[in-house]
């Protein structure tokens, strides 16, 4: 799922990435369209005059786009690509064949995968299940993710020490933490607590946790033995 944000809300996205579940990256937008053909009839020239004028009519080429454009093809700093298909999963050896076919001019930054100043993306976007391409944008990462580990990956059931026949999986957990704006000092009570699953999820927001349990023995021992 693609949805657009405001410019207006930006300073507020690292924060709602640091705790979402179901967001993978922000992507800012360069040049879109059906296919990376139409995408490169957009592109400035590549004697770096960028003279702004439109190749096509497009409402989206705006000279704004072609100055952000020009802004991260002259930039000095380092870069990298990733390649990724919504609905489709692309092979190493398309990925690279689709980044050759981006008809960019030469970046001036210098191209380092292992920790590069900006990570540029180009997202495919495909019907399901028939696999046609509908979409193709260019863009950078807006927090220079190249491979994205949930943060709440530590908190999975397999790395638990001890389970309950119902214990709650940990991304639907951190969805009904995030559910209840669970954030520092505010006090939570799960007067069913199980195994401690939902509360755990809140906790790592420092929320204040309380819970009750029938068989009391076994949330304890869940709880201090988690990891």
């Amino acid at each position: 799922i693609f949805l657009s944000v405001e410019e207006s809300r930006l300073p507020r996205l690292k924060d709602l990435l640091d705790r979402a579940v179901c967001v993978g990256r922000f992507v800012e937008v360069f040049l879109e369209g059906a296919s990376i053909d139409e995408i490169n009839q957009k592109l400035p020239g590549t004697d770096y005059e960028f003279t702004l004028e439109k190749k096509i009519n497009d409402t989206h080429c705006s000279d704004f786009i072609y100055e952000t454009v020009k802004r991260e093809l002259l930039s000095p700093e380092s870069f990298s690509f990733t390649v990724f298909g919504q609905y489709k999963k692309l092979a190493r050896k398309t990925k690279i064949e689709h980044i050759e076919q981006l008809a960019l001019p030469q970046i001036q930054g210098k191209c380092d995968l292992a920790s590069p100043d900006r990570v540029f993306i180009l997202g495919e976007l495909y019907e399901y299940p028939s696999q046609k391409l509908l979409r193709v944008f260019w863009g950078k990462d807006l927090f220079k993710i190249q491979k994205r580990t949930p943060f709440n990956s530590r908190y999975a059931l397999t790395n638990r020490l001890m389970l309950g026949p119902t214990s709650t999986e940990h991304n639907l957990a951190f969805l009904m933490a995030n559910m209840g704006q669970a954030h520092k000092d505010q006090i939570l009570i799960d007067p069913f607590l199980g195994t401690g699953s939902i509360l755990i999820a809140c906790s790592h927001f420092e929320a204040l946790c309380f819970g009750s349990e029938i068989g009391g023995n076994i949330s304890l021992y869940c709880v201090n033995c988690l990891y």
